[in-house]
């Protein structure tokens, strides 16, 4: 349980040092951000298409996998696209829309690290080499999609300290 706990803190650390090297100097940051936001599509994009699909093909049929892709990537778009949608009998302003968008990218990043701690938690109870080899293959992909996420949210308005806490 220990070395459970011990790992988890580690590779949580590591990933958030890897978001937080936006904010290594405010000069550079607008040429983070440009850069943060597609380099996170692209390595989100790129471990499901060439790691996680082939991998699932091995193991279900093709066609029906790739039918739930596209069925996933709908049920977001359209997730995305009604939650600024939503009504509340009074017309929102920019600010309004996009603090709602940042709120989903936060429940998204919150919802992506309660099923990374379940499988390190999971792998762990394998056998700890395996659970530590799981902290490291999720730090390696934390890395960049903390990056995408404080690009979003600092491209969108949030101040420094509101997004390393948010993350915290």
């Amino acid at each position: 349980f220990l070395l459970l706990i011990a790992a988890i803190i580690l590779g949580s650390a590591v990933s958030l040092a890897g978001g937080a090297l936006i904010f290594l100097s405010k000069r550079r940051r607008s040429r983070a951000i440009a850069l943060a936001l597609p380099f996170g599509a692209g390595a989100l994009l790129a471990a499901a298409f060439f790691d996680l699909l082939p991998e699932s093909f091995e193991l279900g049929e093709p066609r029906a996998l790739l039918l739930w892709t596209l069925v996933g990537f709908i049920c977001f778009f359209l997730l995305e696209r009604l939650s600024s949608w939503f009504h509340h009998h009074h017309e929102h302003s920019e600010h309004e829309r996009m603090e709602q968008q940042n709120r989903l990218v936060m429940t998204g990043d919150l919802l992506h690290n309660i099923i990374d701690g379940i499988a390190i938690g999971t792998a762990f109870l394998v056998h700890p080499a395996t659970g530590f080899i799981t902290v490291l293959a999720v730090s390696a992909h934390e890395i960049p999609k903390e990056l995408g996420t404080f690009g979003i949210l600092l491209s969108r308005g949030w101040k420094d300290k509101k997004v390393i806490a948010a993350n915290i």
